[in-house]
């Protein structure tokens, strides 16, 4: 029975750093901008049609604030946050829902270069995990007489001879980026968020009983609040919301069912 930790795991050699604290507001490029969270939701293939109604809707990960002005993430911004190199997906003929859904859902590239590196210089390390089977010991189940399930779990794993293995979820020399790295101050005028599509999220927040980020339903109130009710309504799509509708919307849809049910 060999075991091979080459490519699963790093020889533990440096302090590990702690997650950064990123600022939730900061300026760049004599712009404004705001975050709701320092670090994001997976990015959905789906994002340049379906972004206001989704988990990253309510706890404000995909969004960001600009100059006071709410607005999704640009393509530039997406491939920036899955690691690809600027304007990679900008190709001719290529519309924002492409480039979104280029990104969207795929591999973010430090991990796989990280994984490839790990599978270049398998043998580099030397380590077989049969030579330190007494210090991991603690950590051994035996399945069979010839199977023995190791529980590496996510921490610094102490073998022999001053060797340990990083278990964890940070890499051995590893850097961070927050979203100030991330956002540009050019971000097309057609992602920014009308008053109309803010009072749209508050809206679904409240029909589906869903939480909501609490500075991002600040910012969505008082941007919606620059247009009246009734300028809202009238701008707003009047369209059926399934399950999702009002109350007094389902109770009628339920007896124009009953009512259709009983003339068959």
């Amino acid at each position: 029975m060999a075991l091979n930790a080459n490519i699963l795991f790093e020889l533990h050699e440096n302090e590990l750093p702690e997650y950064p604290q990123f600022p939730l507001t900061f300026e760049k490029e004599g712009h404004h901008f705001e975050v709701f969270r320092a670090y994001t939701d997976c990015l959905y293939s789906a994002y340049g049609t379906k972004w206001n109604g989704n988990a990253a809707a309510y706890n404000g990960s995909l969004f960001v604030v600009q100059d006071h002005r709410i607005r999704r993430l640009s393509p530039l911004e997406t491939e920036r946050l899955m690691g690809f190199p600027d304007h990679y997906t900008d190709l001719p003929k290529a519309k924002k829902t492409n480039r979104y859904q280029s990104t969207g859902n795929s591999w973010a590239v430090p991990v796989v270069r990280w994984i490839g590196n790990r599978l270049i210089h398998e043998n580099r390390l030397g380590i077989n995990l049969d030579s330190f089977q007494f210090a991991l010991c603690a950590r051994s189940v035996r399945i069979s007489d010839t199977q023995v399930f190791y529980d590496f779990g996510k921490d610094i794993v102490p073998l022999e001879n001053g060797l340990s293995l990083n278990c964890s979820a940070t890499p051995e020399n590893c850097t961070f980026a927050g979203m100030d790295s991330i956002v540009s101050p050019d971000a097309p005028e057609d992602i920014y968020i009308s008053p109309v599509g803010c009072f749209g999220i508050i809206r679904r927040k409240k029909e589906r009983n869903l939480k909501i980020n609490a500075r991002l339903e600040e910012v969505l109130l008082s941007i919606s609040s620059q247009m009246s009710p009734e300028e809202i309504e009238k701008r707003s799509r009047v369209q059926r919301r399934g399950r999702f509708s009002t109350p007094n919307e389902a109770k009628e849809a339920e007896v124009q069912k009953c009512a259709a049910c009983a003339g068959e």
